[in-house]
């Protein structure tokens, strides 16, 4: 790549880190990279040529924010390219990158993989309350947000070039650029043990509704015999609500949230994995392991016919098909 390009990647979950760091390597490694980010935990999984800048989470964040304009219009004056990339348009930073790139001949806006809605486009509902400070930030900061209903929309994708692991399901763009992920290695002498993927929990309603499926998967699970079971909270659930579960549901060795189960497995030579709802992790981890691993939902239920065939496709099963085996 140009030497004299400059690359700044907007990243707030440790999954898009990952994925950032795998784009960084196959694509821009001669660049000069900046990684743009609302949580400090990904500082610990940057590779060596990859400069952080953070936006607290906090009253801070409006001095972050301005600061980072500064920096961002010197790099776009002393650089002869500079490209954007972002996991979609549903936060303020992508937001204000992308009104950058309309009004900068020499700035080009790049999407990169962070789940299956890259795959089928989801609409976005925000509270009024997380709408009213985007908008009150943004002014402060020196830019008007606008809130797009999917977050993909046509005039996004007409300027922007995608990177994505599986080109079939990524349609619509102005270019679209296959990466794959590193192969991982898993011993021949895999535990029994079950990771078990949490979904969201942000209220009681989905703390109960949790529970009952997991309740459903320990009555089939014993079949499993000798099995371990590890829990990987969801990266965007309340920490009391993890809590209060796992008092209800004991005997579970929890992992860190903080870091991928992609990365998680490895360290563990786990063979089974079942998500509590489909997860965009059941594919990553089919694609990095392949057939090495096992990997499951405990339902399809209310997931779109065109995923569940692409789920499917990929070698993803229902929990109870894997216990019958078993």
């Amino acid at each position: 790549m140009n030497g004299n390009r400059t690359n700044f990647f907007v990243v707030n979950t440790p999954f898009q880190m990952m994925v950032v760091q795998t784009l960084v390597k196959e694509f821009f490694y001669n660049d000069k990279n900046y990684i743009v980010s609302t949580i400090p935990e990904v500082s610990n999984l940057a590779i060596s040529n990859l400069k952080m800048v953070f936006i607290r989470r906090n009253l801070l964040s409006l001095i972050d924010l301005v600061s980072f304009k500064i920096k961002l219009n010197y790099s776009i004056k002393k650089s002869s390219k500079t490209s954007f990339f972002v996991p979609h348009l549903n936060n303020l930073l992508s937001s204000y990158l992308y009104k950058r790139v309309i009004k900068n001949s020499n700035c080009s806006m790049n999407c990169y993989y962070e789940g299956i809605a890259l795959f089928y486009d989801p609409e976005v509902h925000l509270s009024s309350a997380t709408l009213l400070k985007r908008r009150v930030m943004s002014i402060l900061s020196g830019h008007i947000y606008k809130h797009h209903s999917k977050l993909f929309p046509v005039s996004f994708r007409k300027i922007s070039t995608a990177y994505s692991p599986i080109l079939k399901y990524t349609t619509g763009f102005l270019e679209t650029i296959q990466f794959n992920f590193e192969n991982g290695n898993l011993s021949t002498n895999q535990s029994k043990d079950i990771v078990i993927l949490g979904s969201p929990l942000k209220t009681i309603s989905s703390l109960k509704h949790q529970k009952s499926l997991m309740d459903n998967l320990f009555e089939s699970a014993p079949k499993i015999a000798q099995a371990k079971y590890f829990f990987k909270p969801h990266y965007e659930s309340e920490k009391d609500l993890v809590v209060q579960l796992l008092k209800e549901i004991p005997n579970m060795i929890v992992l860190d949230k903080n870091i991928p189960v992609e990365k998680l497995i490895i360290k563990k030579n786990i063979a089974y994995i079942v998500a509590i709802h489909p997860s965009s992790a059941l594919i990553n981890l089919k694609l990095m392991f392949r057939d090495s691993v096992s990997v499951s939902v405990l339902s399809w239920h209310n997931l779109a016919n065109e995923l569940v065939v692409l789920f499917k496709g990929l070698g993803v099963e229902e929990f109870r098909q894997i216990v019958r085996k078993n």
